[in-house]
This record gives structure tokens, C-alpha cells and sequence, in this order.
């Protein structure tokens, strides 16, 4: 797995932290890869593009009401 991209998002009104990770699984012969979207070091989701991985992290802040700042 490749490291893509990892976020750190809080909850607006306690603060408590959250880190959503990108990552990009291998290429084979029968595969073309993928990319992986984790919540706290637990899977999420995967997807077959980035594309497609960065609009379900979107999905994600959206859907908890997380924050990029932490508010306390």
C-alpha cells in the first residue's frame, strides 16, 4: 500500500479528533489497484479511482459535521 494523503478533521463541539487516510493499493496483472479510505485506522471504503476516494472522504466530514479546525 502507498500513502496518499492523511487528514486529521475534529468534532465541531468537543474537539475530539478523527484522521481520515488515502492509500493506494498495488498494481497487478488482474487488477489495476485501488484506493482504500480509512476513519481512525479502521476501513471505510475502497474505490477505483482518487477521484472517487476524495469525494467519499468529503462524504465523510459532510455526513459527521467535522471540522479541518479544532474549535476548543
Amino acid at each position: 500500500m502507498v500513502h496518499v494523503q492523511t487528514q486529521r478533521f475534529y468534532e465541531k463541539y468537543t474537539g475530539a479528533p478523527h484522521e481520515v487516510t488515502v492509500t493506494f493499493g498495488h498494481v497487478s496483472i488482474v487488477s489495476h489497484g485501488w484506493y482504500d479510505v480509512r476513519v481512525d485506522g479502521e476501513f471505510w471504503s475502497n474505490h477505483d479511482s482518487k477521484a472517487q476516494a476524495f469525494e467519499e472522504v468529503v462524504d465523510i466530514i459532510k455526513t459527521n459535521g467535522w471540522s479541518p479546525i479544532c474549535p476548543v
